[in-house]
């Protein structure tokens, strides 16, 4: 967790498609990969899952002065969403956004160029529509490439063809109008059209129930053949198997069908589909309600009194998360 706080927010745009403003209070997280929003801080601690999420690969954040009248306003856009995100504190809306935009650009790693254009954004830098119209865009870069702005220089760079940026900027409204246009996972499911599947997407509680066992057979079969192959191998759990390879034995696991783990000679495919395994439980192994507990573990100095807690919280986990957690932590020692 890099932030977490209260902040106000409102969803203006849900799917591609456009919706009242609604300012609401809620909990802020944020981590490297994704922005969560909970109805507070103990919602965030005992429920399973937060109100929305907002994946931050591709996202973008802008100032959004011109959308809103209330103070301290930014804008966090995918490509099907938007958010806007206020705080009466100047100083702590900025540092969020500051710290959502280095999240942003630590995962795609932004260009120099790229970089700039941003930096006007936020600045309100912009070009009169006479301008854009009366000037080809090649030559309007250049007339940029001699001025300075908050000591940012904008260096001049060659401007592709526009009959290529015309083509290319067709397919991409074409593919996000396709993406617009797909149903969401929570009304497929509801349909009956998407169904959850036995093992993979589940919990540790539903699969140990069913097959009336402590660690779910999966887990135990997957790490015995693992460990029937070479755990010696370099990135044993860093090294990724053929992916194709990885998804046919997960459709007949899913079938109860554990024959391929113990044909596969891929080790890396066994350990890549072990934590796929663990990528896609819908509760995590260490699980929601106990994750503040946890996080709040590193703020204790002494390390007796950290390893004595450390070992109640492990010891009152949920009987499938202990067993499996155990068995898991025996296997990496190996």
């Amino acid at each position: 967790i890099i932030l977490r706080d209260y902040l106000i927010q409102t969803r203006t745009k849900i799917s591609g498609k456009s919706k009242r403003k609604n300012w609401t209070t809620s909990y802020a997280v944020l981590t490297k990969h994704y922005l969560y929003f909970f109805k507070d801080q103990k919602n965030m601690i005992s429920s399973n899952k937060p109100d929305f999420i907002i994946a931050l690969l591709d996202a973008k954040v802008e100032c959004c002065s011109n959308e809103s009248s209330r103070k301290n306003c930014f804008k966090v856009i995918t490509f099907d969403c938007e958010t806007l995100i206020q705080d009466d504190n100047r100083e702590k809306s900025f540092h969020w956004k500051e710290m959502i935009h280095k999240c942003i650009n630590e995962l795609v790693g932004a260009t120099p160029i790229t970089n700039f254009m941003n930096r006007n954004d936020n600045i309100g830098f912009r070009r009169s529509r006479s301008q854009k119209n009366n000037r080809p865009f090649a030559k309007d870069f250049q007339m940029q490439g001699s001025s300075t702005i908050n000591g940012y220089t904008n260096f001049t760079y060659p401007s592709p063809p526009s009959s290529i940026n015309d083509k290319k900027k067709k397919i991409r409204e074409r593919l996000l109008n396709f993406l617009k246009k797909r149903p969401p996972l929570e009304s497929l499911r509801e349909k009956g059209i998407i169904k959850d599947e036995n093992v993979f997407g589940c919990t540790l509680e539903l699969i140990c129930m069913r097959e009336n066992s402590k660690i779910p057979r999966f887990i135990h079969e997957c790490v015995q053949a693992i460990e029937n192959k070479d755990i010696q191998a370099d990135g044993l759990y860093r090294a990724c198997g053929n992916l194709s390879t990885v998804q046919k034995l997960r459709f007949e696991i899913n079938q109860e069908n554990y024959q391929g783990l113990w044909k596969e000679q891929d080790v890396h495919v066994l350990t890549g589909l072990l934590k796929m395994f663990f990528r896609e439980m819908k509760e995590p192994l260490f699980p929601y309600d106990r994750f503040e507990s946890l996080i709040n573990l590193n703020e204790i100095d002494d390390k007796k009194i950290k390893l004595e807690l450390m070992k109640n919280l492990v010891n009152n986990l949920p009987e499938p998360n202990y067993h499996t957690l155990k068995f898991i932590m025996e296997h990496l020692l190996r």
